[in-house]
């Protein structure tokens, strides 16, 4: 199965039978949010390094950057608002959607035109607890829009009609969480302060150190761990890990991303994925990329299993 990685410091592709992944891009600072349609590959780029200033980053404007299948760079969109801190990106029948924590709020792009959308009524950034809710993840399922507020503590999920935009309801789920997806009909996120997965009737499994970034498909569970520093000017190289799960939760497999830093997201392609179900994304054709890119190594390995 190819997987989509973003890191503190690249865009990745890998495929699970092989002790390397590819180096798609590098050089735009921290990449995170990664979705697709049925040609084209897009992943945010922040413009701003995981170990800058609060001052660079309230100065940084994000993008995204457009993939074709044979991952070779497209087109880069931009905004005409910053897209601060940008979080995860969903793609959406013709329209992207874009997190942007820093200013608690989503960008939409329809192929023409942006809006910035506020899901609630926004707070002033500096009379916010500890960065207000941190609106950073996205799921589409049934004609819904469910948005996951990480609020730096007990978390929640607020949810809308996918067309109109309007809330229909919110529930508590996890704690500093990240990542939504459906098993059968509970809804489940990683609660990464907590170092586990939750859902809403309690915890399902615990994985310690740092959860974020999910596939989960109908054999198992691929869950991204990093080694969280609180030390901003210490985050950016640690190694980070994709943790393999059984559908029952028992472990099979951990893989090393080697001095990558923390995992931002990570999606698969060719297979059917809860956590982005709205598409199933073609193979890749690596045949350009494998003449030309950095290899990176990928190695299976034991999860160093640390509640942080």
């Amino acid at each position: 199965m190819y997987f989509l990685i973003s890191t503190s410091n690249s865009f990745l592709i890998w495929h699970d039978s092989d002790p390397h992944g590819y180096r798609v891009h590098s050089g735009y600072g921290t990449y995170y949010g990664i979705s697709y349609t049925s040609d084209r590959i897009l992943v945010a780029a922040r413009r701003f390094s995981l170990t800058g200033s609060d001052q660079e980053l309230d100065e940084s404007r994000g993008s995204i950057l457009m993939f074709d299948y044979r991952l070779r760079f497209v087109q880069e969109l931009t905004s005409p608002f910053p897209m601060r801190d940008i979080h995860q990106i969903l793609c959406v029948g013709d329209r992207l959607f874009v997190t942007m924590t820093f200013d608690d709020s989503v960008a939409i792009y329809d192929g023409s035109e942006w809006r910035h959308w506020r899901p609630l009524t926004a707070v002033p950034r500096g009379a916010r607890r500890e960065g207000g809710r941190h609106f950073n993840s996205l799921l589409y399922s049934s004609d819904l829009l469910y948005l996951l507020a990480h609020n730096f503590g007990p978390s929640e999920v607020f949810i809308f009609d996918a067309q109109s935009l309007e809330l229909q309801r919110s529930l508590p789920l996890g704690n500093h969480a990240h990542n939504l997806w459906f098993r059968d009909s509970e809804l489940l996120a990683c609660s990464s302060y907590d170092h586990g997965i939750v859902c809403q009737s309690g915890g399902v499994a615990h994985t310690g150190n740092y959860p974020r970034g999910v596939v989960a498909t109908a054999s198992g569970q691929y869950i991204g761990i990093s080694m969280f520093v609180e030390d901003r000017a210490r985050r950016g190289y640690p190694d980070c890990f994709i943790a393999q799960f059984a559908s029952n939760w028992r472990p099979k497999g951990c893989f090393c991303v080697r001095g990558e830093g923390p995992l931002g997201d990570l999606r698969c392609l060719g297979t059917a994925d809860a956590a982005h179900p709205q598409l199933v994304g073609p193979d890749p054709d690596l045949s350009d990329l494998t003449q030309s890119s950095a290899r990176i190594p990928i190695e299976q390995c034991r999860l160093p299993i640390i509640s942080l």
